[in-house]
């Protein structure tokens, strides 16, 4: 132990400032603009991508240090007024009330407790200082989205990412009940507005009055600064009494029904109130803000900084500036699935459908199309800035999930360009003669049926109470361990049609269509258990009757069989058993073990999934923008003083059962 510490001598402070001058000669680490983001550095295992990182590792220590201290300092604050509060009712014996009392010993306990664990995490043994919350605020509160992209990208690619999920629980400090209400109280106007009102500051929060994760209002650093008038609004309605509408008999049973048809008897729970420096961040342009949510979610689904508080809260910030175009698509993907349905219908008669209907499907053809053309330039312009730029964010695009959706919108798109070749053929633009294309390729609208329900089903993800059942599901089956046995099922289905497709029956020979029969006979005798022996031999039944006095008396009887029939079967004994019964119970065993693995990080997978989809709306918004206003109208207001963003969440819907002990 002590050789380890003696090869790493202290740095002097000149090291301490070259170290941080490796990222570039003439600009320090991190660089203060998106666009001087040298992506190839933060991602490659060069000596500089590593010294970066070590510069990473060693910020995110100290900023979680600084927040432990932050938090001592805060539950230290609640501790002294407690016991103050305690002292004055033992003083003043005639109001004293024993509950009150009790809860004010309870306090005094837990925040004891709390001082000794967040001590004995940071190894901190002296005096606790006041001014130690103030320190970090002020720290984050220069945190701007470049360094926030540098330093997560770079924390991201180590392994377990310990590192990577202490710099984002740096980010934001918990405050207990008490600590909310005397924060609250230190602002005038708050504490003037409980004062002229009948409102009483209130933890608990309705159900149905909105999301399980929300943004609460922007506070000024300096208690005696003056709020914004919408943010003192939300303050008071969403912290105070005032978060529970005054409602009429119908009103309250009609909010009763809809609690126990969405929420079963659950009507009320305990907010957790948390409040984060990084105010920069909330007020950030459209494309620093999807690139924000782009390097979280390319942390990957098995990122614990989903289950962090920041992370959240800047996805429910850019949710907050897509709502409008996911309804946008909700809306488009209604009417496309009604005029898909319409167009089959006249499919099946044979006829020709309205001209307008045409003419509808073409336009929505050309906003699918545009759609993806902007979701792609503006996800590609994000990591514009350097010449290696473009590649990463090309790179970075290439997964399972960004391929399969773009895929499915390309053919939509090609699709629609077909139909309207058609619609051209004749010299003029006649919607009656592009029906023709589906007429000839009935696949064509199939798959494109098929393809749309599919994008409806990912759009109801998007609701809480089935993404976060049903997202576990495709983690389940998209695992390398499901992939990797489905790859070695498919080769043995493989080699068991080739063993079979050596015996001669001359009904799997020849054409194409042939074959491929012989393939769908093992594979449904291997994947589905369904089977036909004869079928198998190519053998066909016979029917030997006679007719007599106007009736048909005979019987159904087997032809004779052939020299392959022993063989045959004992090939489909050996098929059955190892394949249909031993390998597809195994891959079921496979994914109930991964889907209830998957089922204890719900809420990061799920989250995951609401950032890769928000990630694609937004970057749609930013290619648009950028395309047709030269990104003038990309920029979020910038007037609010550097303060502190409260937020409110559900902790049962942020923390996962797994590994609570680092949640």
């Amino acid at each position: 132990m002590y050789a380890m510490y003696a090869m790493h001598p202290l740095p002097s402070e000149s090291e301490d400032l070259e170290s941080n001058r490796s990222y570039e000669s003439d600009e320090p680490f991190p660089v203060e603009k998106v666009s001087h983001i040298k992506w190839a550095d933060l991602m490659s295992s060069s000596h500089c991508g590593e010294s970066l990182r070590e510069s990473a590792r060693d910020y995110a220590q100290r900023v979680w240090l600084m927040q432990m201290r932050s938090l001592l300092a805060e539950t230290k604050e609640s501790l002294d007024a407690a016991v103050a509060y305690e002292r004055r009712l033992e003083e003043n014996r005639s109001q004293q009330r024993p509950e009150v009392l009790m809860c004010c010993r309870r306090e005094q306990e837990e925040s004891e407790k709390t001082i000794e664990n967040l001590r004995a995490k940071s190894f901190e043994k002296g005096s606790i200082e006041a001014r130690w919350c103030s320190d970090w605020l002020a720290e984050l509160n220069k945190m701007t989205p470049s360094s926030f992209i540098q330093y997560v990208t770079l924390l991201s690619t180590e392994d377990h990412q310990e590192n990577l999920y202490m710099f984002m629980s740096s980010m934001s400090m918990e405050l207990t009940w008490s600590q909310v209400q005397a924060r609250l109280v230190k602002i005038e106007a708050v504490r003037q507005k409980l004062q002229q009102e009948e409102l009483h500051l209130c933890e608990w929060k309705p159900v149905l009055d909105g999301d399980d994760f929300s943004i609460l209002f922007h506070q000024p650093m300096d208690f005696g600064s003056k709020m914004d008038a919408q943010d003192f609004q939300e303050c008071i309605r969403r912290v105070s009494n005032k978060k529970f509408p005054r409602s009429g008999c119908f009103g309250k049973l009609w909010g009763v029904f809809l609690q126990k048809l969405f929420r079963s008897d659950v009507s009320c729970y305990k907010s957790e109130f948390s409040i984060t420096p990084l105010a920069q961040l909330f007020n950030c342009s459209n494309r620093d803000l999807a690139l924000l949510l782009k390097v979280l979610a390319d942390a990957g689904q098995d990122s614990l900084c989903f289950n962090t508080v920041c992370a959240r809260a800047i996805l429910a910030e850019c949710h907050k500036r897509t709502a409008r175009g996911h309804w946008v698509d909700i809306i488009i993907d209604f009417l496309y699935i009604c005029m898909l349905i319409r167009m089959s219908m006249w499919l099946e008669t044979g006829n020709d459908p309205e001209a307008w209907l045409l003419a509808c499907f073409a336009l929505l053809s050309v906003w699918i199309a545009a759609s993806l053309f902007f979701k792609l330039f503006g996800g590609l312009i994000l990591f514009c800035g350097s010449s290696a730029g473009l590649a990463v964010g090309f790179l970075k695009h290439l997964n399972l999930w960004s391929v399969t959706l773009t895929a499915t919108e390309v053919f939509s798109a090609y699709v629609g360009w077909r139909f309207m070749v058609y619609a051209c053929v004749g010299g003029g633009v006649e919607v009656n003669d592009a029906w023709v294309l589906f007429q000839k390729h009935p696949a064509f609208l199939s798959v494109l049926v098929l393809i749309r329900w599919t994008q409806v089903g990912f759009g109801l993800l998007q609701l809480p109470g089935i993404g976060r059942n049903i997202v576990p599901v495709f983690y389940a089956i998209t695992r390398p361990a499901s992939i990797n046995f489905l790859f070695i099922l498919f080769i043995i289905v493989m080699g068991s049609f080739h063993a079979y497709f050596v015996f001669p029956i001359k009904e799997n020979t020849g054409k194409f269509d042939n074959i491929f029969n012989g393939f769908l006979k093992i594979f449904r005798l291997e994947v589905l258990g369904d089977f036909d022996l004869n079928e198998l031999e190519g053998l066909s039944e016979t029917l030997s009757a006679n007719l007599s006095h106007g009736h048909l008396q005979g019987e159904v009887g087997e032809e004779v069989r052939s020299h392959i029939h022993r063989s045959l079967r004992l090939e489909f004994l050996v098929l059955s058993l190892l394949v249909t019964v031993v390998a597809m119970n195994v891959y079921i065993g496979l994914l109930g073990e991964l889907y209830s693995k998957a089922v204890e990080r719900k809420n990061r997978l799920y989250n995951h999934y609401l950032a890769a989809s928000a990630c694609r709306y937004l970057s749609r918004l930013v290619g648009f923008r950028w395309l047709c206003c030269g990104g003038r109208c990309s920029q979020r207001p910038t007037d609010k003083e550097p303060g502190l963003v409260w937020l409110a969440y559900r902790r049962e819907f942020l923390l996962d059962s797994a590994n609570p002990e680092e949640c």
